[in-house]
């Protein structure tokens, strides 16, 4: 499965490798200001697990491949996010003034 962000559709899917494209926007912002999205993250522990932030620093996740999104809570506007492949749930992010916060319940709870 392959994830872009585009100014007018927002974000597209394509499970053919690129060869067609479909809609991933369900649920996200409508307002353009707002649903610009710069940066996407796949999950590898966790197929289907996908984390959107937009340029303002908004973070939405989809757990169902596109299908539907829903604001995702961080304890500040990532620059980054990575994950642990060897441990389920653990994820990294990179803050401007709180450096690299670490969970490892998936988003729930950030040290």
């Amino acid at each position: 499965m392959v994830y872009v962000s585009t100014y007018q559709e927002r974000i597209l899917k394509s499970t053919n490798g690129g060869r067609s494209w479909f809609p991933a926007s369900s649920g996200l912002p409508t307002n353009i200001n707002e649903s610009v999205f710069e940066k996407l993250y796949s999950d590898p522990t966790h197929p289907g697990t996908v984390y959107a932030v937009s340029v303002h620093g908004q973070v939405f996740v989809t757990r169902d491949r596109g299908s539907h999104w829903q604001p995702f809570v961080c304890p500040a506007a990532p620059s980054a996010i990575a994950f642990d492949p060897e441990n389920n749930g653990t994820m990294y992010t990179g803050t401007e003034g709180q450096g690299v916060l670490r969970s490892t319940d998936g988003g729930e709870h950030w040290n």
